[in-house]
């Protein structure tokens, strides 16, 4: 498997959380030599008129200053990605969410690898997009963290495993990465789930020592936080330029219920994280 097409889907939101989003994702494309289709949403905001305070801009002014952020965005994606060397097509959508929503689920279905901007929680759209990209795109997800600069190699790759489906899906979508790597470290996170085995990272590590050029394998102790605060300690320690692991949740009618770990690692993602459902 190589990475042919990238997906970045992004909504525009006055937040500056998708520079790092951008410039992950335009340097994976560089590197795989993937197409990178970007999809910016500007939401409009519908407001009374007369609910408008003194001194505030009204809704059509914070509509057009919405849109010239996601214009101004594109041109920087489009500029950066060809000094990159990196083909990349940009589109920018105005429309109410649950139209957006449907555009962004056809780029990121049409795609090998999505990345989104870890969403602020004080953002419900930018949230709203980044869940559907993760739960019903069928692709594995990068979520990048707001203040990540290093588009350098991903030479060391932390893998959370914990012998589930999830788990195993997002290491497979992760496996051109994993070629590239110096180090690839099987993660298993003692006393937090019940596994079948002694020995539970091996066979993982077996399977990807077939792909990697170096697999370790690590138990960690899930000590007082959960399992997601112990990869991500572990993963900077070790100064991991990836985490990969499992998501774990359902939807239902637009509400989403979420694992803990899924829903730290979703607004907390403190380095790049690939995830997979």
């Amino acid at each position: 498997m190589t990475y042919r097409t990238i997906a970045l889907t992004l909504v525009a939101d006055g937040e500056s959380a998708h520079d790092s989003a951008a410039g992950w994702a335009i340097a994976a494309a560089a590197r795989a030599g993937a197409h990178l289709a970007v999809g910016i949403g500007v939401l409009p905001i519908i407001v009374p008129s007369e609910a408008t305070v003194s001194g505030l801009p009204t809704y059509e002014e914070e509509n057009l200053g919405l849109r010239k952020q996601a214009e101004a965005l594109a041109e920087r994606i489009r500029g950066d990605a060809q000094r990159a060397g990196a083909s990349a097509s940009v589109e920018v959508a105005s429309q109410p969410f649950q139209s957006y929503s449907r555009k962004l689920l056809r780029i990121a279905r049409l795609s090998d690898l999505c990345v989104v901007a870890a969403p602020m929680q004080t953002a419900p759209f930018s949230s709203d997009a980044a869940i559907d990209v993760l739960m019903g795109s069928g692709a594995p997800t990068v979520i990048v963290p707001k203040d990540w600069n290093d588009f350098g190699p991903i030479d060391s790759i932390v893998v959370g495993w914990d012998e589930s489906a999830q788990a195993a899906r997002a290491a497979r979508g992760a496996l051109p990465m994993m070629r590239e790597a110096e180090k690839v470290d099987v993660v298993c996170v003692i006393d937090d789930k019940k596994l079948s085995s002694a020995a539970p990272g091996a066979d993982m590590a077996e399977y990807l020592a077939r792909h990697s050029r170096k697999v370790v394998e690590t138990e960690l102790p899930v000590g007082r936080g959960d399992a997601a605060d112990a990869l991500v300690q572990h993963a900077k320690l070790n100064r991991a330029k990836l985490l990969v692991m499992g998501a774990y949740g359902h939807a239902r009618l637009r509400e989403f219920v979420f694992g803990g770990a899924t829903r730290s690692m979703l607004w907390h993602a403190e380095i790049p994280t690939l995830m997979a459902h």
